[in-house]
């Protein structure tokens, strides 16, 4: 296999930037990112907040609720990922974040219009189809302008705005709708608006003044290369290192999986064995994921920065099978505490580990991966594990649930079982494969280690 020394470019003579613009440019587009990713996940996650409201006023069943938030827009969101990471290795990546940022603003606010389930379903289509833009070229872009030995730190500061969207969807969104009820909706052009349709709207709207400043920002020199690679080349050239792919792959679908199980389940767990309202538990997460979000992805990054400097090899797998194995003592104390408190002391220890995953995973993906194909990669890298962690991780909780465990307890021991499988088979896959993983990518570039 060819090793690949030097896979991320560095600032020259490998020295940190000063306190220039020069110097700070990088943090800024990394920021705009973070933010551009935050807004992403608040219109993703954002009818959660509203489903009461929206399956009352629509007519709909608990069924096309399940389409309208999980499965049918994880499928169409992965799909669209590949061609989408192809256009991020060809066209100017800024620019396509900035397309793709318009056109799921653009679906939101039409959303608050949105009449029959047809139409809403629609909506979402192009809100996953505008959102699938923003990973591929977002990496693609960070890796062009960060020196390598603070890629770790950029990667993890644009993940937390993952993190930090979902929490926003649950503390700013249930507020809303609670102003909005109060008033009795919202008049528009003198049109009628009910609750959840002011908060689609308003929750619109600062996507216009982000994209502006994406369209402003310089698009990298992409050097010698030519990226004219078809989708089918770049699987060609994945191909003597599918090995490698498969167990970071693998590996980082069993984190997002254990994310997503939470995300889908932890509220009613909190609800049905603790006796918590949904507003209660809606509190609890949300303000557990403005906290354990930033920090978790943050120190995750520094740490896996940290190991790059010291010479280790294989971070990337390392981290990523540490944080799965370490994550089983929290989840038991989350799933089986009678307790309240030590449930939520659980909860948040859990998800606070399972943050450090997202910078190694990421980056790992990035650091296998040539420069000309890293776009491509990079978006059947997030089809992978958003496909399988959205449509069957929460699937598999509910089943066990249903058919598996009896009792009021029954959720806790489903969620239980899941995260347990899911952490161990995770954990084992990216431990063994650390050596593909080494033999691929060889020693790490250290950069400026002084």
């Amino acid at each position: 296999m060819t090793v690949i020394h030097s896979p991320v470019p560095h600032a020259a003579g490998g020295r940190r930037q000063g306190w220039s613009w020069a110097g700070l440019y990088p943090w800024y587009v990394t920021l705009l990112l973070s933010f551009t990713h935050l807004m992403s996940l608040v219109d993703r996650h954002l009818l959660g907040v509203v489903l009461v409201d929206v399956k009352a006023e629509l007519q709909l069943s608990d069924t096309q609720l399940g389409l309208l938030y999980g499965s049918g827009f994880a499928l169409l969101y992965s799909v669209i990922s590949l061609p989408l990471g192809q256009l991020a290795d060809r066209v100017n990546r800024k620019n396509l974040i900035a397309a793709g940022l318009s056109l799921w603003t653009f679906a939101t606010v039409v959303t608050a219009f949105s009449t029959s389930f047809e139409s809403f379903f629609l909506l979402r289509m192009l809100v996953g189809i505008g959102e699938a833009c923003l990973v591929p070229a977002g990496m693609s872009l960070l890796m062009a302008i960060m020196p390598g030995h603070l890629i770790a730190r950029a990667t993890a500061i644009f993940a937390t705005g993952g993190g930090q969207g979902r929490a926003a969807a649950l503390l700013i969104g249930g507020p809303l709708l609670t102003a909005f009820a109060a008033m009795g909706g919202i008049t528009l052009l003198g049109e009628h608006l009910s609750p959840w349709r002011g908060v689609f709207l308003l929750a619109g709207l600062p996507g216009l003044p982000l994209v502006v400043l994406l369209l402003l920002l310089k698009e990298p020199r992409r050097g010698d290369q030519a990226p004219q690679l078809r989708i089918i080349d770049t699987l060609r050239a994945m191909k003597p290192r599918a090995r490698a792919y498969f167990f970071h792959f693998s590996s980082f679908t069993m984190v997002a999986t254990v994310i997503w199980a939470l995300s889908a389940w932890a509220l009613s767990l909190f609800v049905r064995e603790h006796g918590l309202s949904a507003a209660q538990a809606g509190l609890v997460l949300g303000t557990v994921a403005v906290v354990t979000g930033p920090t978790g992805n943050l120190l995750g990054g520094w740490l896996l920065d940290r190991l790059t400097l010291m010479g280790v090899r294989g971070g990337p797998p390392l981290l990523v099978g540490a944080v799965l194995w370490l994550g089983i003592p929290p989840a038991l104390l989350f799933c089986l505490a009678g307790d309240v408190r030590l449930a939520i002391a659980g909860y948040a220890t859990l998800q606070f580990v399972m943050a450090f995953a997202n910078a190694p995973g990421w980056m790992g993906t990035q650091l296998l991966s040539p420069p000309e194909n890293r776009g491509i990669v990079m978006a059947l890298f997030v089809a992978c594990y958003t496909s399988i962690s959205i449509g069957i991780g929460p699937v598999i909780v509910g089943l066990l649930s249903d058919h598996v465990f009896t009792g009021q307890d029954s959720l806790g021991g489903g969620l239980l079982t899941t995260l347990i499988f899911v952490a161990v088979l995770g954990g084992t896959l990216a431990l063994v494969g650390r050596r593909t993983f080494i033999a691929i990518v060889g020693a790490p570039d250290r950069g400026d280690a002084a």
